[in-house]
């Protein structure tokens, strides 16, 4: 990484913290990193018909929603275990968090090479070839990985996969299991 700066597609690896650059500001300096690892999860293991509305409702900031999620937990007296994918994130370290619905897009359409009509083959196996160089899981074209950001029937969750088949975004059951990034600000 020269001067600092970063481009997409880049492994980030400073102060203990590594993942693959997925979105950028500030001319590269800063940005978001996605995990090189990932997870299969529920988005909550509350009952049916105790779920309530957690407050997750940020299509734009995946660190609002974590926090929502950390308000509603204190409030309810439940344990970050009744969430296995935001606490998946949160045993990542500090900063870590669930991604909201626009960052999962934003993953996708970087993976699939910039665009969400067609995939650029070269890119998305360049783009797993590095996940695999740090030890990282490949991604794959189509699974479905949950966002932070509630539906507005709070029983479901937003979601998004990684191929170029519309819809690209949908909702699922909360209690069901779905593939889970963490995500991180740089």
């Amino acid at each position: 990484v020269k001067d600092d700066t970063y481009s997409i597609g880049d492994i980030y690896s400073k102060d203990g913290i590594m993942g693959v650059v997925v979105l950028l500001n500030d001319g590269g300096r800063h940005g978001v990193i996605m995990s090189i690892d990932e997870a299969c999860l529920a988005w909550s293991e509350e009952r049916t018909k105790m779920m309530g509305e957690t407050g997750a409702t940020s299509y734009t900031d995946g660190e609002a929603n974590m926090q929502a999620i950390e308000r509603y937990i204190a409030e309810k007296g439940l344990s970050w275990e009744m969430f296995p994918a935001f606490e998946w994130c949160r045993a990542k370290g500090e900063g870590w968090y669930l991604p909201s619905l626009n960052e999962i897009w934003s993953m996708g359409t970087m993976y699939l090479g910039g665009t969400r009509v067609a995939a650029n083959r070269r890119l998305r196996n360049d783009f797993n070839d590095t996940l695999e160089s740090v030890g990282g899981k490949p991604m794959h074209n189509m699974m479905y990985y949950y966002s932070s950001t509630e539906d507005k029937d709070k029983r479901y969750a937003h979601h998004s996969h990684m191929n170029t088949e519309a819809p690209h975004t949908g909702t699922e059951f909360k209690g069901e299991k779905l593939f889970v990034r963490a995500f991180h600000k740089f």
